[in-house]
């Protein structure tokens, strides 16, 4: 049994779904808008994996520096072989300050990692 509905029905539902594009249409742009900003910032890279070696990864060179003084090895290390790493480890390193830390945890956000306290 088809049950009909009424034109006013009929327009409420088409509003409905009219207003519900614009949010995701919304929604959608401020995406971008986020993303691009994180580009400008050098905050997101796009080609950055788990697996990316962390001298490629796109960190500053004090962040770089920091990490090289905390561990020899650590620019042949991946960013998830990195994240395994403890951030409580990672702070004591020489001249390892605030703006490194907020780099790496980008970093590991990017990737899709978490890390450890």
């Amino acid at each position: 049994m088809k049950k009909e509905i009424t034109f006013k029905q009929y327009k409420t539902a088409l509003k409905i779904v009219k207003d519900f594009q614009s949010q995701v249409s919304d929604l959608n742009s401020d995406f971008k808008d986020s993303i691009n900003k994180l580009k400008k910032l050098n905050f997101y890279n796009e080609n950055v994996t788990p697996g990316t070696i962390i001298r490629n990864a796109g960190l500053s060179v004090r962040a770089c520096n920091c990490l090289i003084n905390f561990n020899k090895s650590s620019m042949s290390m991946t960013v998830r072989e990195l994240s395994k790493i403890p951030m409580s480890e990672i702070w004591k390193a020489k001249n390892f300050g605030k703006k490194s830390m907020e780099e790496i945890i980008n970093l590991y956000n990017n990737v899709g990692l978490s890390y450890i306290n």
